[in-house]
């Protein structure tokens, strides 16, 4: 007999699969003094995609119920509602496959930008924007910008370089002071901010440390334009 199968978040499909139950234990209390109850299943899960194993926790109390109508019997019946987790947690973002190519030249950076996906993945929101602020500024130092100079002047000073236009300016500004309001000012970034600041900083460094030296690489490798040919000088003709 196969083992049944549930639906749980799976961390490698990063979304809801139906996944096989390989291992369950149940466990149960009761104060029948006060009339509650509770109980917890422990479920071991196999993706049935990915086949990534992982766990799952259902946890019940006897006050968290709801009314429904079943049409089958037409009666209304009472459905216990569950406060699942799941370990690993379900991932928020995952980190971008290019990360694998600047690690290499930049240890330090790619350290930075692996806890800044720790946060997000932990919902710590504070520490994620305040993280991404502190990953664009290490971005900066190795692209040669003072360390010393303002945030906001960082961004001129890349814009000077030709390293970023004004609209991806404007948007890395907002980036560092989104960042310096949770380090400073009790700033809380919510779900959908956080996905903002995190699409612009990767789209900047993803810019300027993978596919701009790739360019300057792919310019090298493209043949020269052969020289055209010079004309004959021109003959003159009979003169009449």
């Amino acid at each position: 007999m196969s083992d049944p199968i549930e639906k749980g978040h799976c961390p490698d499909c990063v979304k809801t699969q139906r996944a096989f139950v390989r291992g369950k234990h149940s466990t149960s209390w009761e104060a029948p003094d006060v009339g509650v109850s509770g109980w917890t299943n422990y479920l071991i899960m196999e993706c049935c995609g990915c086949e990534r194993v992982f766990f799952k926790t259902e946890d019940y109390f006897s006050e968290d119920v709801d009314v429904i109508f079943n049409p089958k019997t037409g009666e209304h019946e009472h459905v216990y509602l569950a406060k699942e987790s799941h370990w690993p947690n379900p991932i928020t973002r995952k980190e971008p496959e290019w990360l694998d190519k600047i690690r290499a030249d930049h240890p330090e950076l790619v350290r930075m930008l692996k806890e800044v996906y720790a946060a997000l993945n932990s919902n710590l929101p504070v520490l994620a924007a305040a993280g991404m602020r502190t990953a664009f500024e290490q971005a900066t130092v190795l692209l040669g910008v003072d360390p010393n100079l303002p945030f906001i002047k960082k961004t001129t000073e890349l814009q000077t370089k030709g390293l970023i236009g004004l609209t991806e300016r404007e948007g890395l500004e907002t980036l560092v002071d989104g960042g310096n309001a949770a380090a400073h000012r009790a700033w809380r970034p919510s779900d959908k901010q956080l996905m903002t600041m995190i699409d612009r900083l990767e789209s900047f460094l993803y810019g300027v440390l993978v596919l701009h030296p790739e360019v300057i690489e792919l310019k090298k490798q493209i043949p020269a334009k052969p020289a055209k040919a010079a004309l004959p000088p021109p003959t003159s003709g009979p003169v009449i």
